[in-house]
């Protein structure tokens, strides 16, 4: 086919059938009417394409009188041969509904020598309810976010600070803002830093860890905090920054240290105590400590008697009653926890007599 014959070819192409096969809308604005529009068009409006073209139709119903002034002027602006930047604006439909629509303008040939306006338009009103929603969504986030109890903090993937919320910027002393664009690592010493660098490279490799780390507050001291970081990835399941939550435990510490110390004289003092002292645990179903006093009487060491494999109802003999019944519970009697003499076999086979009280084995005499 040479090049005339193609031309010619082109030429008895219907350009009309082509505009309707494409997903947007396509109309010619001439001489204040339009002049031709595609199906799409008359499809998201609701009126006919005979009705969009007839000489009656009045081109103001498709919009509202501020967008309408808008538009004129751009095709004023394009039939003048002026450039014209793509603008939004919202439709107006027959049944009077309301979608949003980008539209583009460009000058075309209208025959003798007039100009017109050839204009696309996309319909985005889903995009943009989509946009709203994720608008609405990141706000309503944003504000449980606000409120959380805990520090959050974001970082990009040069560790570089996107996002401090409140309780954050109180942990560490900065107003969130402060934090901003900072480098991460400014809010950790040596020591720490360290620490946060270790889990830092997990999470590069898309692994979420949790851990103790301290934070340098602005004033320069450390707070103690339980740290849960998780990586984010992108849609290439590339790293692409880590989202950190942390909770400031400095006081848990504190009672923690102070439990411990006060576990500590309170075991001292039952190490100390001339009679069997023993701690039964009735949802382990075993001795979870038993004092020094215990382990001369019977001659069982604390390994022993402390065993999962150990059963204290063995070393009592079965002409005296248990305390414990068969689930492992303490008896009780009256309204009272049982309280009465038992027989305890020791290690070596000799038999003592007990007076048991709640959580307090006293040796009564040696038979």
């Amino acid at each position: 086919m040479t090049t005339k014959d193609l031309m010619e070819h082109c030429d008895n192409i219907d350009y009309r059938e082509m505009g309707n096969l494409l997903p947007v809308m396509i109309f010619i604005y001439c001489r204040n009417k339009i002049a031709y529009v595609n199906e799409r068009c008359a499809l998201t409006t609701g009126y006919s394409t005979e009705e969009l073209t007839s000489p009656d139709f009045q081109f103001r119903r498709l919009m509202s009188e501020e967008h309408l002034s808008k538009t004129l002027k751009n095709f004023e602006y394009v039939v003048e041969g002026k450039q014209v930047e793509d603008f939004e604006f919202s439709i107006t439909t027959k049944s009077g509904d309301s979608r949003n629509a980008i539209m583009s303008v460009k000058a075309v040939g209208c025959g003798n020598d007039v100009k017109a306006a050839f204009c696309v338009v996309r319909d985005v009103t889903e995009r943009r309810r989509i946009e709203r929603d994720m608008a609405n969504t990141e706000i309503k986030y944003r504000d449980i976010i606000d409120r959380m109890s805990e520090g959050l903090v974001i970082q990009d993937n040069n560790r570089i600070i996107t996002y401090v919320n409140p309780r954050a910027g109180e942990i560490l002393g900065y107003f969130p803002t402060e934090l901003i664009g900072k480098h991460g690592s400014i809010m950790f010493d040596e020591e720490n830093m360290k620490i946060v660098e270790r889990e830092y490279q997990k999470h590069i490799h898309g692994i979420a860890t949790s851990y103790e780390a301290g934070w340098r507050r602005k004033n320069g001291k450390n707070v103690d905090t339980l740290i849960s970081a998780r990586p984010i990835m992108d849609v290439n399941n590339e790293f692409n920054g880590s989202v950190v939550v942390f909770t400031d435990i400095t006081e848990l510490k504190k009672k923690t240290a102070l439990l411990l110390e006060s576990e500590e004289k309170f075991r001292l003092l039952m190490d100390e105590v001339p009679q069997i002292i023993f701690l039964y645990s009735e949802k382990e179903g075993r001795l979870v400590y038993t004092n020094p006093h215990m382990h001369v009487a019977l001659g069982y060491t604390a390994e022993e008697m402390t065993s999962s494999d150990f059963d204290v109802n063995t070393v009592i003999l079965q002409k005296s009653q248990s305390p414990y019944d068969p689930n492992g519970r303490l008896r009780e009697q009256g309204g009272e926890s049982f309280a009465r003499e038992i027989l305890v076999s020791t290690k070596w086979g000799e038999t003592l007599t007990l007076s048991l009280f709640p959580w307090v084995l006293c040796i009564h005499r040696y038979k």
